[in-house]
């Protein structure tokens, strides 16, 4: 599943919670450095829904290969105090 392509890159949090609440399989890929501050949810799926959500960096990472300092990696930030930054329904 990590070797697939990106389907949905945002660069704004109501741009990650829209593709995060978009129907079907999924690879969700944030910009290197990027800052979303949130408090996101990922919406149920219906019975029988196979479909997956994979979140991750926008690299071109070779396996194995270490990240350093100067590469920051996206990151998750809660906007609201004792909420979940990312909510998985069930």
């Amino acid at each position: 599943v990590l070797n697939r392509p990106c389907t949905d890159r945002p660069t704004t949090t109501t741009a990650l919670q829209s593709a995060l609440n978009a129907g079907g399989s999924r690879v969700i890929c944030l910009p290197m450095g990027g800052v979303f501050a949130g408090n996101f949810n990922v919406p149920a799926r219906g019975t029988g829904d196979t479909s997956w959500t994979v979140v991750r960096a926008d690299s071109s990472f070779a396996l194995g290969r270490r990240v350093t300092g100067a590469e920051r990696l996206p990151r998750l930030v809660m906007a609201a105090q004792n909420q979940p930054v990312l909510h998985v329904r069930s």
